[in-house]
């Protein structure tokens, strides 16, 4: 019974993920903000005391160290040594079976690095925070418990709120990275022919720099989708080629392959980034939600 625009729609899925508990207390008598401002940020929300209860319900008083785990993991995947180092009361093996825990309880992802030369997957896995209610939770609510406990957020706009136009994107591209079958479907791509898909970090080196790329899908044809994600209230402006131009010039890519730019918005692109016919596909996330 939901009324608000698909903004808003991905708005509260951003926070909730597709949890059919949680989605149940969404009122259609709200729109988004006031939905998310009831169940995240009032002293007694459903969702603002959920995260405690959820861990003292699963993991028998080991609650605070598997917490310290997704921490280390909150702004980005991480391998098992970079997560060690933040624990010095955890054995290597002690972590790894505590990671799976986390896996097998769906806050946590497993995922793998690769060479684009050689298509070898990489020696170490890479974990990621994809559960986009407890990401939310640790990123935003639980940082800020204290003035919800004084209610210091009931007359206030969420849009006024540091930061806030950041950590949805952030949480966006944690709900699209989740739901990839779509992205892949929209791009005409078939999963037989992936070699590798995933968020993709080169680290530095003496010879290239560093980049990142919000969604790189490698095909066993020889072509790098780089797919930049963007969630905004406003059009996504001529800026974004020249981004998307600079990532992929750092990008040390093989000999031989295709460079695919994808674009993937919401709020609509302006004329002269459709014009430039700069981008393989330009997919709107209303598109992939309509059909639902």
């Amino acid at each position: 019974g939901f009324k608000g625009s698909t903004y808003e729609m991905v708005k509260v899925l951003s926070v909730v993920g597709g949890i059919p508990s949680y989605l149940e207390k969404i009122s259609e008598r709200y729109m988004a903000d006031e939905n998310i401002k009831q169940l995240c940020f009032e002293k007694n929300g459903a969702l603002t005391t959920e995260f405690n209860e959820i861990f003292h319900d699963l993991f028998n008083g080991q609650g605070s160290t598997y917490k310290k785990m997704l921490y280390v993991l909150i702004d980005g995947m991480k391998d098992l040594s970079a997560i060690q180092d933040t624990l010095d009361d955890v054995t290597s093996d002690s972590l790894d079976v505590m990671m799976q825990d986390l896996v097998t309880a769906g806050f946590v992802s497993n995922h793998y690095s690769w060479s684009l030369k050689t298509e070898q997957l990489g020696k170490q896995n890479l974990y990621r925070l994809s559960d986009n209610y407890v990401r939310f939770f640790l990123k935003y609510i639980e940082p800020n418990l204290p003035k919800i406990e004084l209610g210091r957020y009931k007359d206030m706009s969420l849009d006024d709120l540091p930061g806030w136009d950041t950590i949805l994107g952030l949480q966006v591209e944690n709900l699209l990275l989740n739901n990839r079958p779509l992205l892949l479907q929209a791009l005409d791509i078939k999963s037989s022919n992936v070699v590798a898909d995933n968020p993709y970090m080169q680290r530095p080196t003496t010879r290239h720099k560093g980049c990142q790329i919000d969604y790189l899908i490698q095909t066993h044809t020889k072509n790098l989708f780089v797919c930049e994600f963007k969630f905004k209230r406003r059009e996504v402006g001529s800026a974004i080629i020249r981004e998307v131009k600079e990532k992929i010039k750092q990008l040390s890519t093989p000999r031989g392959f295709g460079i695919v730019p994808v674009l993937v918005h919401l709020s609509g692109v302006v004329g002269a980034v459709s014009e430039s016919r700069y981008f393989y596909r330009i997919v709107d996330i209303q598109d992939l939600i309509e059909p639902l």
